[in-house]
């Protein structure tokens, strides 16, 4: 997790931040259902990370 740094100087908020995301995650997960707009290309990109080179592309639907 490059943008929290590492080692001494890592982020005081790494853990907060990790947990928020998680949280934020699941209550989409929960509320909306993902339909798939295409195929899913699964080959990869490395940058900063390690990223799809073709984007998943995903329409949410509110679960009624």
């Amino acid at each position: 997790m490059a943008p929290f740094g590492a080692g001494r100087r890592v982020c005081p908020g790494k853990a907060l931040g990790i947990t928020t995301v998680h949280l934020w995650l699941a209550q989409m997960l929960h509320k909306f259902k993902w339909v798939e707009a295409g195929s899913v290309d699964l080959s990869e990109c490395l940058k900063l990370s390690l990223e799809m080179k073709k984007p998943l592309v995903c329409r949410a639907v509110c679960r009624a």
